[in-house]
């Protein structure tokens, strides 16, 4: 069974896995095994997330590797977040949309923005999602922290002090200099604090009417997320997990979820669902998205959704939209 440390509630979006590929290259090290599955998806579970940065590390064991690789990110692995952030006039627009918005980025824990005393500002990170680890943790905040950075560019942006939730490690002196400030750990909550006067700090490239397209394009996209629902978040896990190993069973799902397989049956009946259907909503998904690759071929994309044949693919994909694969890919082709 999970405990209350270890699920994990939430996702990020794929462009991250675009960080974790430029650190590798730069590093000439191995990719994660399944890198390019889950850069066809659209978002990744954190599980999925944290495996793949721990599977990182078994080639990579150095003190600090989230905030090593963290480094790398820019913009682009962000996406419209980061370019609302850059649109604003100063740190402290940017840093109020940023909150407003940070599901985007990385839908578990939600940052909370308060002044500690007249003169600093404090942000902090609770644990309502689940407790993922140093690992994902220091990716998590260095992320934040090369956001900002590029947000004020060339300006610096001096920290005050980060601490974080999780046990003192061996090696602090990477996270004090990544920083460039204190670092403690074994708090009650992962934070970040700077002084108040940097709120004030004008961004390079203010544009009013792109922050207003780009706000748009926010909303419509943090609606979309999917509902942060316990069980939902860890069935959708579980179907995406078996699919990869093609083990597809309702008793195997049950299996992966500590569950009886009558006790799924009554979740997802309450839910107003079943099983098939639930595996045929996110195999179409994942095949929708695999088709728009042109370098799978449809046995691959058999393949990968668990079927031991590709006339079989065929003959479910017609069956839930009507077109054969080769017809739903030329209309994507056509679209791009």
């Amino acid at each position: 069974m999970h405990t209350t440390h270890d699920l994990l509630i939430g996702t990020v979006p794929s462009s991250l896995v675009g960080v974790v590929i430029d650190y590798c290259q730069h590093q000439c090290l191995p990719l994660p095994k399944h890198t390019a599955l889950y850069q066809r998806q659209e978002r990744l579970y954190l599980q999925e997330w944290r495996d793949l940065l721990a599977e990182l590390a078994q080639h990579d064991p150095q003190p600090a590797l989230g905030l090593a690789i963290a480094s790398y990110a820019r913009p682009k692995h962000v996406g419209v977040l980061a370019y609302l952030s850059l649109a604003c006039s100063t740190l402290g627009e940017a840093l109020q949309q940023f909150q407003r918005y940070y599901r985007l980025a990385y839908d578990g824990s939600v940052p909370t923005l308060a002044a500690s005393d007249t003169r600093t500002l404090t942000v902090s990170w609770a644990f309502e999602a689940g407790r993922p680890g140093q690992l994902v943790d220091e990716f998590a905040i260095g992320l934040f922290y090369q956001l900002i950075k590029h947000m004020v560019s060339p300006q610096a942006v001096p920290l005050q002090h980060v601490s974080f939730i999780n046990p003192t490690p061996r090696y602090r002196a990477p996270y004090e200099r990544f920083f460039g400030c204190p670092v403690s750990f074994e708090d009650s909550l992962t934070r970040v604090s700077f002084d108040m006067s940097l709120l004030a700090l004008p961004l390079a490239q203010p544009d009013q009417a792109l922050q207003r397209i780009l706000d748009a394009q926010a909303q419509a996209l943090l609606a979309a997320l999917p509902s942060k629902d316990i069980f939902d978040q860890e069935f959708q896990q579980a179907v995406v997990q078996a699919i990869q190993y093609g083990e597809v069973k309702l008793a195997e799902i049950a299996e992966r979820l500590n569950l009886s397989v009558r006790a799924l049956q009554r979740r997802l009946s309450n839910r107003g669902t079943h099983y098939q259907t639930e595996l045929d909503r996110i195999r179409l998904t994942l095949a929708n998205q695999y088709l728009q690759d042109p370098c799978l071929g449809l046995a691959d994309i058999a393949l990968l959704l668990g079927y031991s044949e590709q006339s079989a693919f065929q003959r479910a994909y017609r069956q839930w939209t009507g077109l054969t694969p080769q017809k739903m890919r030329l209309q994507f082709e056509l679209k791009a």
